[in-house]
């Protein structure tokens, strides 16, 4: 895929009155599909940032306003967020919205768990290591608990999801459930620590990458994970 040509999670701002509360934002994601990275596309990505509000023009019908992003410490019930989405495949480009809605932030004893990716289990700090020894003492002498023993009584949102076509007629609406943890991850947030890290993790992937797991800081791990949880959360959207 090319690099996307819109800035994640605040592209395309609506700005007006404003119902309900919480971020609300607008992400052009335009795909073209390519076998390898096209030359330059370092460039056109530092220069994607760019207001495309011109090619979602019935936004506004769909959505009144927005809240500036970190106006509330936490997702709340009737916060809205809008999306745009257009494809470009050569022809005449098409172009979609997608709408979630908290209806309702409910307790549930939630399982939150994902796939570990390669490029973070190359790094720990002795924290984390020490974490992970007395983790594994304990399985040696009690035995590997199930999965049911890490669910945990967290926040979960109720979310209403509705998509709409390019003349903002609604195609169908939906109801999908996720953690507060997973809604307040962001993939904005996972680029700008994957940019102050890039050097790091340019250097745990690929055939020289080293093979011993490495020691770093903990403000450096921590954004290592920013990273890997940035990638379940993009995941976990285009579940939604």
């Amino acid at each position: 895929m090319r690099p996307s040509r819109a800035r994640a999670e605040s592209a395309v701002p609506f700005r007006g009155p404003r119902r309900g509360r919480g971020p609300v934002a607008l992400l052009a994601l335009l795909a073209g599909c390519a076998a390898a990275p096209q030359p330059g596309w370092q460039a056109e990505l530092a220069n994607a940032y760019v207001d495309r509000t011109a090619d979602f023009p019935v936004g506004e019908r769909l959505l009144d306003g927005f809240d500036a992003v970190g106006a509330e410490p936490e997702p709340q019930v009737g916060d809205t967020l809008l999306y745009g989405l257009r494809l470009d495949t050569g022809g005449e480009p098409r172009v979609w919205y997608l709408r979630l809605r908290i209806d309702a932030i409910e307790t549930k004893s939630w399982l939150e768990m994902r796939e570990v990716l390669d490029f973070e289990e190359r790094v720990s700090t002795p924290r984390v290591r020490q974490r992970r020894a007395e983790a594994e003492a304990r399985w040696a002498a009690e035995g590997r608990p199930d999965l049911d023993s890490y669910r945990r009584d967290v926040p979960v949102a109720r979310l209403r999801v509705e998509a709409f076509d390019a003349a903002g007629a609604s195609l169908g609406a939906a109801e999908s459930t996720e953690s507060l943890y997973r809604l307040r991850i962001g993939l904005w947030s996972a680029c700008v620590a994957g940019h102050a890290r890039r050097e790091l993790l340019r250097s745990l992937q690929g055939p020289d990458a080293p093979r011993e797991v490495i020691d770093v800081e903990e403000a450096v791990y921590a954004d290592v994970r920013c990273v890997a949880d940035g990638v379940a959360s993009c995941k976990s959207f285009f579940a939604i």
